[in-house]
């Protein structure tokens, strides 16, 4: 079956699972964990943007290459009972530390060095959120411009998805805000690809463990 490529044109939504601090009797911090929160925003939003392949476009719209992610995704509650003072710092650190994150990606076309994401069937898809819980987020990117995936790509995608969240778990990769900082900095004033070495080392990592996986079930060199 055939897959868009993503742009910067597309949009995501969905619910994820976090911790909630409600106001309890007397005035008490009551957390309420696993508690459903909103997320949606269009793939214009903040996001890693050394990982937005600009010299390449569909429609317009750059691509997005291997490893791109949203972040500073805002999470408003769902039906939440009255919340807690501490729910205000609760909340500004869910936001800084949130993403979105693609998994598929068609090894075949590249785009500023990586491959690039796809969806998963047509213009739907499906991506990675934080959350306390593995989650997921509906991914809508309307193109003409296709490709076919192969089996490979499709089981590196769930694999990366697998470790992604038990890396994000660790809770030792740069937050969103810190990435976000070390981009402005990079595009303005250093490099726009450092961002490529400082905001994403273990998402790398895994690309590189994933790509293995993908070529062995592929069929294709390891070394390619």
């Amino acid at each position: 079956m055939s897959s868009n490529f993503l742009d910067k044109a597309g949009l995501c939504a969905g619910t994820d699972l976090h911790t909630y601090i409600a106001l309890g009797p007397f005035g008490a911090p009551v957390p309420v964990p696993c508690f459903p929160h909103l997320v949606g925003v269009p793939h214009s939003w903040a996001s890693r943007s050394w990982r937005i392949a600009h010299t390449v476009t569909t429609h317009g719209s750059p691509v997005l290459e291997n490893n791109w992610a949203l972040m500073l995704v805002p999470h408003p509650p769902l039906g939440a009972p009255p919340p807690h003072p501490a729910e205000l710092g609760q909340m500004a650190l869910l936001v800084a530390n949130s993403s979105i994150a693609p998994q598929l990606t068609s090894h075949k076309v590249t785009g500023g060095g990586a491959p690039l994401f796809i969806e998963v069937h047509g213009a739907i898809g499906l991506n990675l959120d934080c959350s306390d819980f593995p989650m997921v987020s509906v991914d809508w990117n309307e193109n003409t411009v296709m490709t076919q995936p192969t089996i490979g790509d499709y089981v590196a995608a769930i694999l990366s998805g697998v470790l992604s969240y038990y890396y994000g778990s660790l809770n030792i990769a740069p937050t969103a805000l810190v990435s976000t900082l070390l981009d402005l900095l990079n595009a303005q004033i250093i490099n726009p690809r450092l961002g490529f070495v400082l905001g994403d080392l273990g998402a790398n990592i895994i690309s590189q463990v994933t790509g293995l996986i993908q070529r062995l079930i592929d069929g294709e060199p390891l070394l390619g």
